[in-house]
Parts: C-alpha cells; structure tokens; sequence
C-alpha cells in the first residue's frame, strides 16, 4: 500500500505549486494498489497540518480520524521524499460515471526529509516532458464514444501503467 499526503491550492499564483499559507488541511491518503481486472482501491481523510507533525513525531493525538490513528505508527518511521506539483484541471461528466483530469507543468523535487511548512526542496526540481491526462470510469461502466475516439487519437501515449511518484522518484534520483 502506498502512502501519501497532499493538499489542493494554486500556490497563491493560480499556476499550481506549493501555497504560500499553511492550508487548512491536508489529505491523508492510503491506496492499496491491486493487479487488473481488480480494481485499486483509495481511502483518505483530512488532517490538520499540526496533527500531521505529530504523527511524524511519533504521537498520536486520539482526536484523529480512524485512517489516520491506523496509519500513525507507519507514518513515525516515515519522512517525506518527494514533492510532485501540476497545475491541474478537472471535468467531471453528468452522472458523475466519467472523471478526466489533466495535469500540465508536472515538477517533482526531492524533500529533505523533515516536515516543515513552507517544504523545501533540498535536491532540484525536474519537470515532466508531457502532461498527464487521466480518465476514470465509475465501476461498469462502458467507455463513452468521446472516449473511444480520444484514445485513438494518436497524439496521445498510453502507457501501460504510470506513477508520477515513480517517475518523480527517477528524475530526481
């Protein structure tokens, strides 16, 4: 299972990155990946930015959500390594069956293993060569016909499994 925290913003200057302000919350995330045709599955709740210091502490505050006391004692052996920024843009189709989300300016940079606010990259910033689109399909559900002709599209590079933490990882070594 991998584990993850994140927060959404604009970096304070609407092009992605990390906000100048501490956010009000961050995501704390666990996604246990599974081999097709099982499907992936992810679980995350919110954390304030103090509660996840402690857990990076050590401590466990008991006013943490069950996901987050769960992961506790994982995450105290844990330190942060890599910070992955986009500027990102979502659609969402009616019914909410059809996610897609494009991520342009992907940039990753290596952390230097203490959590702290505003991070700090302490090994330099590489950006991706291309953006990253993503489709997701609600469970049994057929793909819509934009879809079929968007992916035959030959512009476009299907890879057959991509990790912008894997590439991230690679590119900043």
């Amino acid at each position: 299972a991998a584990v993850r925290v994140r927060w959404y913003g604009d970096g304070g200057g609407g092009g992605g990155g990390v906000p100048h302000s501490l956010p009000s919350s961050l995501w704390l995330e666990r996604k246990i990946h599974r081999v097709p045709p099982h499907r992936s599955i992810k679980e995350q709740c919110a954390l304030p930015p103090a509660a996840l210091a402690s857990m990076l502490a050590g401590d466990s505050p008991p006013s943490l959500p069950p996901l987050a006391l769960e992961l506790a004692p994982r995450l105290a052996a844990c330190a942060p390594v890599l910070r992955t920024t986009a500027r990102r843009t979502a659609f969402g189709a009616p019914g909410g069956n059809v996610r897609v989300t494009l991520d342009e300016s992907v940039e990753f940079a290596g952390e230097d293993g203490g959590w702290r606010w505003p991070p700090r990259a302490a090994r330099a910033a590489a950006r991706s060569p291309a953006a990253v689109l993503e489709v997701k399909l609600a469970a049994d559900v057929a793909p819509p016909s934009w879809l079929a002709a968007l992916t035959s599209d030959t512009s476009l590079v299907t890879p057959a499994k991509y990790s912008k933490f894997v590439a991230g990882v690679a590119a900043v070594g």
